[in-house]
């Protein structure tokens, strides 16, 4: 029961923060595919490239601490947007 009123308690606030209420059917269908999938590319966008670029902001603070050379010239496990 609670996991279903926290649902609806969720829903309720997603069509009251939102114009929703004022819009069509077809306009509400478009304006949810736009809004989910911009979510799902920028959570995909994450997933993919926010742990090269941890390793790479990584490396640079190694170097700029320690100034060790050799730590931060190895670009091989990165990206290629990433090599210098």
């Amino acid at each position: 029961m609670g996991l279903v009123s926290l649902f609806q308690s969720v829903k309720y606030k997603y069509y009251v923060t939102l114009p929703l209420l004022m819009l069509t059917r077809t306009e509400r269908c478009i304006f949810n595919a736009f809004l989910f999938t911009s979510l799902y590319l920028l959570c995909t966008a994450f997933y993919m490239y926010f742990p090269s670029h941890v390793k790479l902001i990584a490396q640079r603070v190694h170097y700029y601490y320690a100034g060790d050379y050799a730590a931060a010239a190895d670009t091989s496990t990165l990206d290629s947007s990433y090599a210098i």
